[in-house]
């Protein structure tokens, strides 16, 4: 997985980014690991006192989906005490839902792990 953004973060701000041509690994029903390209990977991320908001859209390029539009939604918790008086250096997440339509539709919700070198400073 590359790196996203490499750029540093606060507990209160908001970033935005764009990629082209970014793999995602997604598990499948049957439990298999596939990897999705993703192109006209936007990405918005706004960060009050630590809980952490994502907001992204891509378009799948590849496998069976190739064209589908995906759309997510997250929010993020910082550990006890990060962000407040030390940098978040991970966040577990709250809610996460994805939204696939086009060749293929699907709604899935999910868990993912962030890390962030450097953490996110108070």
């Amino acid at each position: 997985m590359p790196e996203l953004l490499n750029t540093t973060m606060t507990c209160n701000g908001m970033v935005t980014d764009n990629y082209q041509d970014i793999p995602f690994d997604v598990m499948l029903r049957n439990g298999d690991i596939h990897t999705v390209t993703y192109s006209q990977y936007n990405l918005i991320i706004t960060v009050i006192d630590g809980d952490t908001y994502y907001r992204e859209v891509g378009l799948i390029t590849d496998g069976p989906c190739a064209g589908s539009k995906i759309q997510g939604w997250s929010i993020y918790l910082p550990p006890e005490g990060q962000c407040i008086t030390k940098p978040m250096t991970s966040s577990k997440p709250l809610f996460e839902h994805w939204k696939i339509t086009g060749n293929c539709k699907a709604t899935c919700n999910g868990h993912s792990f962030f890390s962030y070198k450097p953490g996110i400073v108070p």
